[in-house]
């Protein structure tokens, strides 16, 4: 227990020096504290306050210019006003009816449109809110002088898209659109704002990146309330303005190409592709009347075969441009482009490099490459068969036949005999000519069934880029499909063919391969790749519609750019190229990316590529040019180099030639070459071609959903083109694609007057098509007679 002096020490304490010591020890911390927060953090809270005392508002930078070949300018920019209000003047119920209430008069809106605006999600709750673009000079002008009326409304600039040539090119340069909510995150990573347009299809959407250029931004001065005093013009940052794309189209050949497809395809509408028949074969008597072609849909394809750049890409349906820009009604949209799920009633389909497409006979070339490559045929381009009409499996025992296997397959039916057409003795050049459907069901066999059932064929195909994207600069390219057991299984599991018919690949599914059907598909694009193969001597391009990315380029006179003074330089890892490779999984027609880098003649570029779900892929490439700059795409390292020794090319070049003009073979009696009735009136020795015909049988085996292939190749080194069209359900190949490629040629042969190229007229908005018709002026050079049968 404490003794009384204990407790007599502890009462001598005096109360003030405790307190003293207290103060003492508050006010080092404060001390302390007020230092930390003018020496650590001064630079940290200086711009707190000054964020507080300002306002920022987004400047978005003029978008980068589109150009054809030529210069000719395909998407420009239309500077606007854009009338715009700081939120802070809105939180206020009543002062947000009053201030509304007169904005209606001079931006013509009702008060129910400024309240939807101020709930559109696109504009974050920090923006200054838009309210209503494109208004005049003098409107602008009105509301910034009338500031104590109208507080808090600031008149900035910005861009609207303009499409001078309306549906021209439509399908390649593409539209803007806003950003969707599946997309929303993506582009938020990106610092995009919600409410930025973006492009959606087409050049627009692959070079999205190049194109938008780097925001700027207006710094505001506000007071204590937060309200905006007075711009801050030295905090402000410019915008930097997008780069510019110079396509490799050329308009005046993209035109005709345009004219040519749409004329053939109305042509074709009003001709009988056959009558309705009984399972015995005779006409139908309940359904007398014949049944037109119904040729709904197509494309053609100009490719530049020693470059890889695209000359011209038409794709039909065509829509304009300036649909995108008009500010239709969405129900009017709907109009114009209704939701459908018929696939040839799809407009915006670029179907040069989105069609999925059987080949038919145009593919018998890579088939003869394949049997000449690989030593298939014994003797090569000598080997002869005789073809009576029909081929029988040899790999099928007779017992299997008569069970009920299919063996036996038949060449089309000749007009004249009614029978399966015989050729008699028809050897790789001559089976070319005349399209022998039993030449190449025994090649399909034997390629098969004497390797050990391995996928020879198959491997050469791939060679020539079928089955795998041609990173063609444009979306939604679509991968093609292999026929394989992979494939079938596939299919099978998706319930697209029988479970029965996936459980193996077969014989008869490699016969049908080999002509071109069953479940092989390609784009036209990828076989204008690989037609463009034979022309070059074995390279396998990658394709480009894109010539140069080009920094801010003058006008040289109104509508044109002036593109004689840009310098050339290549990227560096730092640009962001897009560029990967893909390949097949297991043949089924998906693909997985790897990413090595993509090397140019001195350059090198890198970058992701994005391959979808569907077989869809999308590249995202990106440039920082410096002033007065180009990056420029040509002569670009081919894909993949195949084998063209002239023991393997020879043979089927001169086949192809013999397409075009004969002769065909004499057996029972002449059978003409597929195309030479076509072409007998074409200056062969102005630009001499090879070719092949195709016909892709449809639904049914029925005629008239017949859809008409054409491929062909340039032989001229200096006029280097390879064109491919495909015509749906427009019948044999001689009748539909052939005729386009045909006149196309006579064009770039400089045989064939072509339209002048001008600007659109104005958009009608009372009109509920897509496009205007458009035809050529002068159809005769898609006269001329089809071949005898199927080709």
């Amino acid at each position: 227990m404490p003794d009384g002096s204990a407790r007599k020490r502890r009462k001598k304490i005096d109360p003030m020096i405790a307190l003293g010591v207290v103060a003492t020890v508050m006010f080092t911390g404060l001390a302390s504290r007020m230092w930390y927060l003018q020496a650590v953090q001064a630079d940290d809270n200086l711009a707190i306050v000054q964020q507080v005392q300002t306002r920022s508002i987004r400047v978005m930078p003029e978008r980068g210019r589109i150009f054809d070949a030529k210069g000719r300018i395909l998407a420009d920019n239309k500077r606007v006003l854009v009338v715009s209000i700081d939120r802070n003047y809105l939180r206020d119920e009543d002062g947000r009816t009053e201030l509304f209430r007169r904005l209606s008069g001079p931006l013509q809106m009702t008060m129910d449109q400024l309240e939807a605006r101020l709930d559109d999600e696109r504009y974050g709750p920090l923006e200054f809110l838009p309210l209503k673009e494109g208004v005049s000079e003098e409107l602008a002008l009105f509301l910034e002088e009338r500031w104590e009326d109208y507080p808090g409304i600031v008149v900035q600039e910005s861009w609207r898209r303009v499409y001078p040539y309306g549906a021209l090119a439509s399908h390649v340069v593409g539209y803007l659109g806003a950003i969707l909510k599946e997309n929303l995150a993506y582009y938020r990573a990106l610092q995009y704002e919600p409410n930025e347009r973006v492009g959606s299809y087409g050049v627009e959407q692959f070079y999205q990146t190049e194109l938008r250029g780097k925001p700027g931004v207006r710094v505001f001065r506000v007071n204590a309330q937060g309200r905006v005093v007075r711009e801050d013009k030295l905090a402000g940052v410019d915008a930097q303005p997008g780069n510019d794309i110079h396509l490799s189209i050329d308009l005046d050949i993209q035109l005709f190409a345009e004219q040519a497809l749409e004329t053939q395809l109305m042509l074709r509408r009003r001709v009988e592709g056959g009558i309705q028949r009984l399972p015995d074969g005779t006409p139908d008597p309940a359904n007398p009347d014949p049944v037109l072609f119904k040729a709904p849909a197509g494309s053609v394809v100009v490719l530049n075969h020693e470059t890889g750049q695209v000359v011209a890409m038409a794709s039909y349906p065509r829509f304009d441009l300036r649909w995108f820009t008009s500010g239709i009604s969405s129900k009017k949209f709907a109009e114009i482009f209704p939701p459908t799920d018929d696939p040839d009633l799809s407009v915006l389909v670029n179907r040069a490099v989105s069609g999925r497409y059987n080949l038919g006979s145009s593919f018998k070339p890579l088939v003869a490459y394949a049997a000449l490559n690989t030593g298939q045929l014994p003797g090569g381009a000598e080997y002869e068969f005789l073809d009576r009409g029909t081929y029988k499996l040899e790999s099928i025992p007779n017992y299997r036949c008569r069970e009920g296997v299919k063996c036996v397959f038949r060449n089309s039916l000749c007009p004249a005999t009614a029978t399966p057409c015989r050729y008699g003795t028809v050897n790789v050049e001559s089976a070319l000519a005349v399209s022998s459907d039993t030449f190449f069901y025994k090649i399909g066999e034997q390629i098969l069934t004497e390797r050990g059932y391995q996928p020879i064929l198959e491997q050469e195909v791939r060679a020539f880029g079928l089955g795998s994207p041609t990173f063609i600069d444009l979306p939604n390219e679509y991968a093609g499909t292999i026929p394989n057991k992979a494939l079938k299984r596939r299919l099978a599991d998706l319930g697209v063919i029988a479970e029965d018919a996936g459980r193996a690949y077969y014989v008869g599914d490699q016969i049908l391969f080999a002509i071109g059907q069953g479940l092989l598909s390609a784009t036209p694009l990828q076989m204008a790749v690989a037609y463009g193969a034979f022309g070059n001597g074995g390279r396998v391009l990658m394709p480009s519609v894109a010539a140069a990315v080009l920094q801010r380029t003058p006008d040289a006179e109104p509508g044109y750019a002036d593109l004689t003074n840009a310098d050339t330089r290549c990227p560096d890892e730092g640009d962001g190229l897009g560029g990967a490779t893909v390949a097949p999984d297991g043949g089924t027609g998906t693909t997985t990316t790897t990413s090595p880098m993509r090397e140019l003649p001195g350059c090198i570029a890198v970058g992701p590529v994005v391959v979808n779900e569907d077989d869809r892929i999308r590249l995202e490439p990106r440039f920082d040019l410096l002033q007065g700059e180009a990056l420029r795409f040509t002569d670009l390292p081919p894909a993949n180099l195949v084998n063209m020794e002239p023991k393997v090319r020879d043979p089927i070049v001169r086949g192809l030639q013999r397409v075009i003009k004969g002769p065909g073979v004499d057996y029972d009696y002449y059978h003409k070459a597929t195309g030479e009735q076509l072409f007998r009136s074409y200056p062969y020795e102005t630009l001499p071609i090879a070719g092949k015909t195709g016909t892709a049988q449809g639904f049914g085996n029925l005629p008239w959903n017949d859809s008409s292939v054409f491929g062909a190749f340039s032989l001229d080194p200096d006029q280097p083109f390879t064109v491919f069209a495909y015509l749906e359900k427009s019948g044999y190949g001689s009748q539909a694609a052939a005729p386009v490629a045909k006149c196309i040629f006579l064009a770039l042969a400089g045989e064939y007057r072509l339209d002048p190229v001008t600007v659109a007229e104005p958009l009608n908005l009372a009109s509920t098509t897509p496009a205007p018709p458009l035809t050529m002026r002068n159809p005769l050079c898609l006269a001329g007679t089809r071949s005898e049968g199927r080709d």
